[in-house]
This record gives structure tokens, C-alpha cells and sequence, in this order.
């Protein structure tokens, strides 16, 4: 508020467990877009869809261990998974996207919606993720570039074969075409911080270079 160039936005976690925006939603740069970056946001519903172009009867050694569902199937016919993502999506997700919308000035064109799932922790109304939270992800700049450091969600069966897991493939594919080949990096993060209610950006950060070294002064007239 003191600063007044722009306003605190409260958004409602009180859904969450841990309770940080970063499980749910990130901003990256993006050169090529109009706005100059992209808004990350999970979505329940683009997990399902994903989920049932895969064969049920994959195994899920990691989920196996640490969440009790052994394959794909056992997850798509969890009912009391599905009805909880429902209440997720449709009680805070869509209305939190509705008020970012508003806040930020957001057009569809600048949010990319991440297939996420969610699973219950502590009492019934908190939430924590079931899949690796990839919107949980550190922003890196690499001599000019930028790395995105994702947690790896391990929806596959050989926990070395990153190149046989859809959700991986569908993370790349719908990044924008300014990140290339090697420019998202996926790092295993389950036993340190997803087993234990967290992800990548929960326990690292980086110091970049901002665009802007001297925002208060490019920003004085608001403060006038």
C-alpha cells in the first residue's frame, strides 16, 4: 500500500494447506507476447482430459510409494478425487482466474492453463497437490536467455525416461514458442519437497536482472 504504485491483491488460499499462490499460478517472461510474459494457472479439468488419453493400466511407482495410487486408473476412478478437484475448480480456481482477470488486465491469450490435481491434507478443507505443481517453478535468466526449472510431475512408469511421460510433453508444448529446446528444465523434487507438501520454487529462488533497474522512477507519475 506505501508504495502506491499498485495495489495488494489478496487472493484466497485458505483452501491450501501450505497456503502460497505459487502452488497454483506463476508468471513467465515471454518476449514474443503482447504483455511480455505468460500467467501459468492450474486447472483440474486439463488434468482428467490428459489422464484418459493415457492407458489406465499404466503404472505409477511414485505415486505407488508416496499417494497410494498405483496406475493411472486408480486415480481417474477415485471418486472422492474427482468430486474434490470439482469443489477445487469450481469454488476457488475459476473464481481466483475470474479476479486475476480483473486485477491484472488478463485476456485468455495471456494464461496458459496447466493440468494440476489436487488431493486432500490435514483436514478436509486443504488441499495440497497430488501432481507435482509445475506452476511451482523457478524462473532463471541464462546469459540473455531464460530457464524455467520445473518440478517433474513423474506420470510414467520408468522414473528415468522423462521422454515417456505426457505430462512432461504437454508442459513443453504449451509454453510459448519463445522457449526452445533445453530452456525447461525438469528437476526431481518428490522426496525433498513434494512428499512433504512443497515443490521447486518452495525451497529455491534465483536473483535475476530486471528489465527495469530504477521502477520507481518509471513509475513516478503513479505515485504523483
Amino acid at each position: 500500500d506505501a508504495q502506491k504504485v499498485q495495489a495488494p491483491i489478496e487472493t484466497d488460499t485458505s483452501w491450501l494447506c501450505v497456503g502460497h499462490v505459487d502452488e497454483f499460478s506463476s508468471f513467465i517472461p515471454d518476449p514474443d507476447s503482447e504483455k511480455g510474459f505468460k500467467f501459468l494457472y492450474a486447472d483440474t479439468g486439463e488434468a482428467w482430459t490428459l489422464l484418459e488419453t493415457m492407458d489406465p493400466d499404466t503404472a505409477l511407482p511414485r505415486y505407488l510409494d508416496t499417494h497410494g495410487h498405483g496406475t493411472v486408473g486408480e486415480i481417474l476412478t477415485d471418486d472422492e478425487l474427482r468430486t474434490r478437484n470439482d469443489g477445487v475448480q469450481a469454488n476457488y480456481l475459476d473464481p481466483i482466474l475470474a479476479q486475476y482477470k480483473a486485477e491484472f488486465g488478463l485476456t485468455d491469450d495471456d494464461i496458459i492453463l496447466i493440468p494440476s490435481l489436487f488431493e486432500q491434507c490435514g483436514g478436509p478443507g486443504y488441499n495440497v497437490a497430488l501432481i507435482p505443481g509445475t506452476p511451482n517453478l523457478i524462473v532463471a535468466n541464462d546469459d540473455g536467455g531464460t530457464k524455467l526449472i520445473v518440478p517433474d510431475p513423474f506420470v510414467r512408469t520408468d522414473d528415468s525416461d522423462q521422454a515417456s511421460d505426457p505430462f512432461i510433453a504437454d508442459f513443453v508444448a504449451r509454453m510459448p514458442a519463445s522457449y526452445g529446446d533445453g530452456d525447461v528444465v525438469f528437476t526431481d523434487d518428490w522426496y525433498v519437497y513434494h512428499a512433504n507438501l512443497g515443490e521447486v520454487h518452495c525451497g529455491t529462488n534465483v536473483q535475476r536482472t530486471p528489465d527495469m533497474p530504477k521502477w520507481w522512477e518509471a513509475a513516478a507519475h503513479l505515485v504523483d
